[in-house]
């Protein structure tokens, strides 16, 4: 039994990034780009799984202060599975301060904390057109299909372009999946891009790396049946909605090395496994009635054949006793036997049938 109100989710297992910051003499924080995905996690065997696959020294990192590991992978393309329905996808603005949210909004609503650790709400005041107090921030849950355990890997970015841009892709696969699309092929990468704008009469170019979901496959294709040799996929998710999900393989065309270890199983070597027919199932898990200490005996077997629906039925259109036909008369079933009599027929025990009636027991 399963809480119909209760939410579910996917634990996280760390974080996906495009990027890394320094502290300069002041204190400051000094965001640097990277071409290539680095993962963080508090579980150093996780990231040295994804060491295994895509590549990469694991290192110590200190997030805040927090200890965690890292590594920056050797590959800027990555095969996930994206998880729908709310449970991968959301977007808010957000401020921070010292390490600790102190706010969450979007756009009219804002939640900051209350008393005992909750959240209280309140009109939001993000100041959108001047200076914004709140980032806005984007959030991504994928699961990476070729790296061992359960859990997302949370892709935090607050660019503007990957905002817009991740939320397009998103409904976009969401409707596919609600089109009743078995699979949709795409890929996580990073694309750099480039802003040229004149500042104060000087031209500056601004560089900066998004986060792109790629599909590989038309636009046109999304809303074609599954391919049938495909079993339909899907779970049931957060209160019992049908969630789909979407496979995405690297954009290589072919899989990331496999960890050291594992073997790929011969599917034609595999011994035919026997299916039961419905009787055998049912044997096989029938179980008969305890009986009761006083219980009478079972009744006997008649040995007679059961009555066809024919035979318990009977003439509708003549009297079983009189002969004569049941037609706008009152009618009622025979109580000697199958059939049917006249009401007039039945309240006559005197009265014989015009023809021998066969009694079918």
């Amino acid at each position: 039994m399963r809480l119909v109100d209760e939410q579910r989710r996917l634990r996280e297992r760390g974080r996906i990034r495009i990027g890394y910051s320094t502290t300069n003499e002041r204190g400051k924080k000094i965001p640097h780009k990277l071409d290539r995905f680095r993962f963080t996690s508090a579980d150093r065997a996780t990231v040295e799984q994804v060491a295994a696959v895509y590549g990469g020294q694991v290192k110590a990192w200190k997030d805040g202060g927090r200890s965690e590991w890292e590594v920056v992978t050797d590959v800027a393309e990555l095969a996930v599975v994206f998880v729908t329905g709310g449970v991968s996808f959301s977007q808010s603005f957000e401020q921070f301060n010292g390490g600790f949210l102190v706010r969450f909004c979007d756009g009219e609503t804002a939640h900051v904390p209350g008393a005992r650790g909750r959240f209280k709400t309140e009109p939001c005041s993000c100041d959108l057109d001047g200076e914004p107090v709140c980032q806005k921030t984007t959030h991504l849950g994928l699961i990476l299909p070729h790296l061992p355990g359960l859990g997302l890997w949370r892709l935090v970015t607050r660019g503007e372009n990957a905002a817009k841009e991740l939320a397009g892709s998103v409904q976009l696969i969401e409707s596919a999946f609600a089109a009743g699309l078995y699979r949709v092929q795409a890929r996580l990468l990073i694309e750099h891009r480039e802003k040229r704008r004149i500042v104060d009469d000087k031209p500056v170019v601004r560089k900066f790396p998004v986060p792109v979901l790629e599909l590989d496959t038309s636009v046109a294709a999304l809303g074609g049946p599954p391919p049938p040799s495909l079993p339909p996929s899907g779970a049931a998710i957060d209160g019992g909605q049908r969630q789909a999900v979407a496979a995405l393989p690297a954009g290589t065309g072919s899989s990331p090395p496999v960890p050291v270890g594992w073997e790929p199983v011969d599917q034609a070597a595999l011994p035919e496994t026997p299916v039961p027919g419905v009787r055998e199932q049912l044997d096989a898990v029938h179980t008969p009635a305890k009986r009761r200490k006083n219980s009478p005996p079972p009744l006997p077997a008649t040995g007679l054949p059961p009555r066809t629906a024919a035979q318990a039925e009977g003439d509708r259109t003549t009297c079983a006793r009189c002969r004569e036909s049941l037609a706008g008369t009152p009618v009622m079933r025979n109580p000697d036997g199958p059939g049917w009599v006249h009401k007039n027929c039945a309240g006559d025990d005197t009265t014989p049938a015009s023809a021998p009636v066969d009694v079918v027991e």
